[in-house]
């Protein structure tokens, strides 16, 4: 009996396809799962605002999302690890074993009181970090729900009514979606480096010491991915960050608006468009700020052609991306152009 039990522990830890399955079957079970009295899909914002109200809460489920599923499935595979460590605990002191090290049975012990915590856990790597926890998205509006909803406009609407349309529409559903899924994959993140540590000493490379601290720092940075954004921003720009609103403000005195003399209407419609455009690259500097911190993973790991330098190179130029209207004044004073200011 006790040998069967333990071959089952040593299936669970040693086999990775089984826990990658596991956990695909469960995640796609939950998000094909339809929300209760959800509304109809009219549009894209629509769409990320659906997706996110099922990934996080749903109410068919009493309020139970992706993060709580993860909770609910590390402390049981944290459960299963303490019981494994236990075991191996006692087969050390039978006559003539010594197949498992102290270590190794330490980290069953450790990193399976961490799964069974995990919320405690990310608690403490906020503040180890000194993140706010507080701040732990992106998205800065009042909801994924506060968007602009185009109207049926078939006649005179141009190219960049289309996209000024498009850019309201997606802006603010798309950030919150973002921090989201940074919320998810970063407790992932977590749950893997805490399951490398029960499996740590079995594996000098997989489950060695760096690789299980990456995956903790790098989940709790996405974790609180609008707290590491600012903190980027900080050590970049000294924390100064342009709205559309300071950007205008500067434009207005520039050459390039000299020249172009227009007023009134046109102007106000270049200005929108013109502001939609950069927001919309700021949605990309996002995004290439969240791909460097799992390229930076990656290149950890040494899984893969992931470099560090490539994986910085996303973080700080997604943050530029970011940050574009302070970054198109701050190069304008840099160089002497003044186009802008």
């Amino acid at each position: 009996m006790k040998g069967s039990v333990s071959k089952a522990f040593s299936f669970y830890f040693n086999s990775t396809l089984f826990g990658r399955v596991a956990f695909a079957v469960s995640l796609m079970s939950w998000l094909v799962w339809p929300e209760t009295g959800m509304a109809y899909v009219a549009n894209l914002g629509d769409m990320f605002c659906s997706v996110t109200t099922n990934l996080i809460s749903s109410s068919g489920h009493g309020n139970f999302g992706i993060p709580s599923l993860i909770q609910g499935f590390a402390y049981i595979a944290g459960a299963l690890a303490i019981a494994s460590g236990l075991l191996h605990l006692v087969k050390r002191h039978d006559a003539g074993y010594r197949e498992a090290p102290s270590h190794q049975i330490l980290g069953r012990f450790i990193g399976g009181a961490g799964l069974m915590a995990l919320p405690s856990v990310v608690q403490w790597l906020f503040n180890t970090l000194a993140l706010q926890s507080g701040d732990r998205g992106i998205n800065v509006g009042s909801g994924c729900n506060d968007y602009f909803h185009p109207g049926a406009a078939y006649g005179g609407i141009g190219l960049d009514g289309m996209m000024i349309n498009l850019v309201e529409n997606i802006t603010n559903p798309m950030t919150v979606f973002l921090s989201v899924v940074c919320l998810i994959v970063g407790m992932v993140l977590v749950f893997k480096g805490l399951s490398k540590a029960t499996k740590y000493g079995t594996d000098p490379r997989a489950h060695s010491m760096p690789n299980i601290l990456i995956n903790l720092v790098v989940g709790a940075f996405l974790i609180t991915i609008g707290t590491s954004l600012e903190w980027v921003f900080n050590t970049i720009f000294g924390g100064v960050f342009f709205y559309p609103g300071d950007f205008w403000a500067n434009f207005s005195g520039g050459t390039l608006y000299k020249e172009m003399a227009l007023t009134g209407t046109d102007f106000a419609r270049f200005q929108t468009t013109i502001t939609e455009a950069l927001t919309f690259f700021q949605i990309i500097g996002y995004i290439g700020f969240i791909r460097g911190w799992l390229i930076l993973k990656d290149a950890v790991e040494g899984s893969g052609q992931a470099k560090v330098a490539q994986g910085l190179t996303h973080i700080f130029g997604g943050a530029m991306a970011a940050n574009i209207f302070f970054v198109l004044d701050l190069f304008d004073h840099t160089f002497g152009t003044g186009f802008i200011s």
